[in-house]
């Protein structure tokens, strides 16, 4: 047990029958207050993790929610390009953009909307 300062026991002297039967009814307090504390101390371990525990659960939400709206954005972005190259398509190509080789980004935009990536 920790030491501790009885103030109750400051003007009894030491060395009577008084002082002990007052320091023997503090030591039995004192075990009374702190009987629980083992249990105490678990259960608010118990409810510090939980909350740890349900608040990481609440990011994992959000972030799968974030998630699948991208994929979303994504999908309809990638619906809106291939409706804007398919009009591109049927206008007639002139002599210089069929000589014009399309760039790289291009080729990428392709290959990543058909799920292959591209090796670096």
């Amino acid at each position: 047990m920790p030491a501790c300062v009885l103030t109750s026991l400051t003007d009894v002297n030491p060395f009577s029958s008084d002082y002990e039967k007052k320091l023997e009814e503090e030591e039995e307090t004192l075990k009374e207050l702190v009987a629980d504390n083992g249990q105490a101390r678990l259960e608010k371990m118990k409810k510090d993790a939980q909350k740890s525990l349900d608040e990481g659960k609440k990011q994992l939400d959000e972030a799968e929610t974030n998630l699948v709206a991208g994929k979303k954005r994504l999908q309809e972005t990638d619906t809106q390009l291939q409706g804007q190259e398919a009009q591109l398509s049927q206008f007639p190509r002139t002599t210089a953009e069929s000589n014009f080789e399309p760039d790289r980004t291009s080729k990428r935009t392709t290959e990543t909307r058909k799920g292959k990536t591209k090796s670096s």
